[in-house]
């Protein structure tokens, strides 16, 4: 496993929503299991990795409405000048704050995708993260609000 594979997990806890529209906590998803890509289509789940670190990144998205942990090269989805791109955290965190104003989080609804203000900020703590790897995906929707996310 390359060290980039490697540091791409969730936290405990991370919300994600089912093929089943149900909702199941990242730590309780198992190898099979369906969950949902940003076109709402379900996707199975080949391989799950447990990862342990204190290098971990706060995101939150509009004020603090949606606040979720990831690990040091977890890939952002971002709306910058009307595309949708990744971009590590931590280089996200490396940007100035007048840089990191420019990109948006993404919100999925059926209606389509909205922006949402996006902060970072770095946290010393040790955490366990879950890397989930869909042979179909590298974005699903967490939990009900539809926030994109990478696995």
């Amino acid at each position: 496993m390359n060290y980039d594979t490697f540091n791409q997990g969730l936290a405990i806890n991370t919300p994600i929503l089912m093929g089943d529209f149900k909702v199941k906590l990242i730590q309780d998803i198992k190898i099979n299991d369906m969950v949902f890509d940003d076109k709402y289509k379900p996707c199975k789940i080949c391989n799950i990795n447990k990862v342990n670190t204190n290098e971990i990144y706060m995101i939150s998205y509009d004020n603090e409405n949606f606040i979720y942990d990831v690990l040091r090269n977890h890939k952002l989805i971002l709306l910058y000048q009307h595309k949708i791109i990744s971009m590590y955290a931590y280089e996200f965190y490396e940007l100035s704050e007048a840089e990191r104003s420019r990109y948006r989080g993404i919100q999925k609804t059926f209606a389509g995708y909205h922006p949402l203000t996006v902060n970072i900020k770095k946290v010393n703590k040790e955490c366990i993260h879950y890397a989930l790897n869909s042979n179909e995906t590298q974005r699903i929707l967490c939990g009900l609000n539809g926030i994109v996310l990478h696995i």
